[in-house]
């Protein structure tokens, strides 16, 4: 299951070569949810077949998460600055 996504002329950064996974699809499942390594391998499969991938798996998984927070901090503040 490999999908080659173009954004504005960008290609994607593959973090599991194994399964396809790229940065975006980590980025997606934080969005839905997954908040730890074993949740990213139970829904997408990172690092579960060679490992090699874990610790770029994992850098990705916290700036994706602290994207989303900074995201979150910023609507708050537009919000409330109405």
């Amino acid at each position: 299951m490999f999908y080659v996504f173009l954004i504005q002329g960008v290609q994607p950064m593959y973090v599991c070569l194994c399964h396809g996974i790229t940065e975006r699809d980590i980025e997606s499942a934080v969005d839905e949810g997954v908040r730890s390594l074993k949740e990213l391998s139970a829904t997408l499969g990172v690092a579960t077949q060679c490992g090699k991938c874990s610790c770029h798996a994992k850098q990705c998984l916290r700036e994706s998460i602290d994207r989303r927070h900074e995201g979150q901090q910023m609507h708050y503040a537009a919000i409330t600055a109405i």
